[in-house]
């Protein structure tokens, strides 16, 4: 009798929360619609409804996702990222900044109206009921049976990323110039925390090599690759066990790091003196600069792409297309940051939607609000049962969002497809090692947590 209770009052729950996510849908389609008819005029009752939007509706998410880490952090981060833009653009908080030039201009109404129909596409696809991991007892990431050689391998390589794959300033106080590989060292990390299995010295030798990372990555002016090689420790550490409650005052110290290092570039240092700049961060009412910087350069996109030919953006496409597998310098022609930077000046950078929204205009906002979607279903269902693969790419996914939301859309292409090829190699020189060493072969068991070693 309680299981029918029980199972009574949680479909009777997922139908109310299945509801007030359809209310949240239509609500945002009539402030689209109401946007797009009305004329524009800055701080009017539209751009406001639709700025609180886009901010209270991640947000909503996240309070869904509470008790899912993967989905919350992804919820957290664009609901942070879109209060940034609006808060720099539309709700007057009066941050004075190059990158908010365009906040009296037509244009932005343009772009919020973007932001606000990639937000409903992808919230089509997010569960009215999010999964409870945190109840779980056996999701976790890492793998059961470590395999030394395969983390051989990948320490091997991480070592020639850390002294050959980062460019030192030429002088005190500029920044650091980080490679592509240096960027994309934090997939070597997911695999290899994937790889530690029970092993807690692996582990720790690979967390003693990430914050290695960490540093001369700060070190050197940079920030968005240290942020992401905490959140892959985070996750794959701690998360299966940690509340947000404990959790929140260290990410409130990385984010004063990180805007610190934002203000401070190549002059940053590890001392007391980070919390000098409290005052200037608060007085920009903690946005965050490159949120609204990337914006700026988003704005350029639909500006410039009023003026471009159609054939010259399906060119850019297929460049871009190209450029998944070749890589960007042998396809120079595929940045549509660097295209426009010849319009108007911008510091390069760029949101998702944007991009699609330059190659193809409104279908191509669709189309990514789509693409986004689908990663963050494949995010939602993430739990125990799911393959090794499919873990690993969901800490991709959630921890590259800086990258992919507000930079380029490259790390949900080829950095997936560089994922996915690291985990078969991986998986394969691991099978090859099981079959040398082992009477009978055998495959990592996923999902025993790190309480049980």
């Amino acid at each position: 009798m309680t299981n029918v209770l029980q199972n009574d009052r949680s479909g009777l729950a997922h139908h109310v929360l299945f509801i007030f996510k359809i209310v949240w849908i239509v609500c945002g389609c009539i402030i689209l619609v109401g946007n797009l008819l009305s004329p524009f005029s800055p701080g009017s009752l539209s751009l406001t409804a639709a700025a609180a939007y886009v901010i209270l509706f991640p947000l909503y998410m996240a309070l869904l996702a509470r008790n899912n880490w993967l989905l919350f952090m992804l919820s957290i981060f664009v609901a942070y990222f879109n209060f940034s833009i609006c808060a720099a653009n539309y709700l007057n908080f009066g941050i004075t900044s190059y990158f908010a030039e365009f906040k009296d201009d037509a244009v932005s109404s343009i772009g919020l109206n973007i932001l606000l129909l990639f937000l409903i596409v992808m919230s089509l696809f997010f569960p009215a009921q999010p999964e409870n991991t945190k109840s779980d007892a056996n999701f976790y990431v890492i793998g059961e049976n470590e395999n030394a050689p395969v983390i051989i391998g990948i320490v091997a390589v991480l070592l020639i990323f850390f002294f050959l794959g980062y460019k030192s300033a030429a002088t005190e106080g500029a920044r650091g110039t980080p490679s592509t590989f240096f960027e994309y060292s934090v997939i070597l990390f997911i695999i290899g925390y994937y790889y530690c299995g029970r092993n807690k010295y692996l582990s720790l030798f690979m967390t003693l090599l990430l914050f290695l990372f960490v540093y001369r990555n700060i070190s050197g002016g940079g920030r968005v690759t240290a942020v992401q090689l905490l959140l892959v420790f985070f996750i794959m550490n701690f998360s299966y066990r940690a509340k947000i409650v404990k959790v929140l005052p260290f990410a409130v110290l990385i984010w004063l790091i990180a805007q610190t290092v934002g203000q401070e570039r190549g002059n940053f240092t590890f001392s007391l003196q980070i919390f000098d700049g409290v005052g200037s961060l608060l007085s920009g009412h903690v946005a965050l600069d490159t949120a609204y910087s990337a914006y700026f350069t988003s704005l350029t996109f639909v500006i410039v792409g009023a003026i471009t030919s159609l054939a010259v953006r399906l060119n850019m496409f297929l460049e871009f297309f190209v450029s998944i597998f070749l890589g960007g310098s042998l396809t120079p022609g595929a940045s549509v940051s660097v295209y426009t930077n010849q319009y108007i000046t911008n510091y390069y950078g760029g949101l998702l939607p944007f991009y699609f929204y330059f190659y193809f205009g409104w279908v191509g906002v669709v189309i990514t609000g789509v693409i986004a979607g689908l990663y963050t279903k494949m995010v939602s269902r993430t739990n125990s049962s799911s393959t090794g693969f499919v873990k690993c790419m969901s800490v991709y996914v959630v921890a590259t969002i800086f990258r992919w939301y507000l930079y380029s859309p490259s790390n949900l292409f080829r950095g997936v497809l560089l994922m996915a090829l690291v985990y078969w190699l991986a998986e394969l020189f691991s099978k090859q090692i099981c079959k040398l060493t082992c009477p009978v072969s055998r495959t990592l068991q996923i999902g025993t947590p790190p309480q049980q070693r």
